[in-house]
């Protein structure tokens, strides 16, 4: 007799809380064994914060302090803005030719201190609204051009990952950051999930789904307003910093993926946020995001 077991939510949260503190489950393609970048460094990495739940601009890492062309950003002033993206690629030991990645299902929530509560932010239809191709060689990331998808019935969308640049990155609508959370300050906490499951290209082809390897990976960036964007605003470094990101995961079948600012996660270094280094605090505790789990996460 075979025993089926079905994901409990203590399951879950071991997930969510794997996504964070673990390493990447595989290697993706086209990033070098000495590529010292903590996101994309083969298994060696893993989940890493970045802002935390903390979107000030003196927050941000200090080499994208550094780098940025508009100084202004750097400042105490709380940023207004958010959007959830994700990341889908091979890794080096897929054999697959016909599988692609259907996304669907990505809500976002914030921890209110005031209340001690998430608040779900409206997410709309939760599908992807934008997304392209990106490539990791030579320790840099070459952006392409937008991903070919197949758009179903629900809205979601059906991603081919091209293997010539080896990932596709996307993501949906931006957010302002509610003004209940009175200037940031009961900002403690942001979680996303997000769906994903693994489809044929080629609904009459081959079914090789067995023989892909998919990592994900979820995050979400901050930015200063839902006017802002990379390209002019962000000069000088060309992306916006992330809350956390999380690990790279395998993705076999269906399953959701998440992001949360928990940890610390095991690549985490405090020197890169003079926020963190001035004693400020940008994770919420393991311990008390199991005591405050977020009410959305089936």
């Amino acid at each position: 007799m075979i025993i089926l077991k079905y994901p409990t939510y203590e399951d879950k949260v071991a997930t969510i809380e794997a996504s964070m503190t673990d390493r990447n489950d595989a290697n993706i393609i086209n990033v070098a064994a000495n590529d010292t970048r903590a996101w994309v460094k083969n298994t060696t990495g893993g989940a890493i914060a970045q802002m935390g739940y903390a979107p000030r601009g003196d927050n941000a890492m200090s080499y994208w302090q550094s780098a940025i062309t508009d100084k202004s950003f750097n400042s105490q002033i709380p940023w207004n803005a958010i959007t959830p993206w994700f990341v889908v690629g091979f890794g080096v030991d897929n054999e697959s030719v016909n599988t692609g990645v259907n996304i669907s299902g990505i809500t976002m929530q914030f921890y209110d201190y005031s209340i001690s509560a998430w608040r779900k932010v409206d997410t709309g239809a939760g599908v992807p609204t934008w997304g392209h191709y990106q490539n990791y060689a030579n320790s840099t990331i070459t952006n392409g051009s937008d991903v070919t998808k197949r758009v179903e019935s629900d809205g979601s969308w059906s991603i081919t990952i091209d293997p010539a640049y080896g990932v596709a990155h996307g993501g949906s609508t931006m957010y302002h950051i509610p003004d209940t959370i009175e200037n940031h300050l009961n900002l403690r906490g942001i979680f996303v999930k997000m769906h994903a499951r693994l489809v044929k290209i080629d609904e009459n082809g081959v079914d090789d789904r067995h023989l892909a390897q998919v990592l994900v990976s979820v995050s979400a960036d901050f930015y200063p307003e839902t006017t802002t964007r990379v390209s002019p605003d962000f000069a000088g470094v060309g992306y916006a910093p992330a809350t956390s990101l999380s690990k790279w995961e395998l993705l076999t079948g269906e399953r959701d993926f998440y992001c949360a600012t928990i940890g610390p996660p095991p690549t985490i270094n405090p020197s890169i946020s003079p926020y963190v280094v001035a004693g400020n605090t940008t994770l919420m505790p393991l311990a008390t995001f199991e005591s405050h789990l977020p009410p959305y996460i089936p």
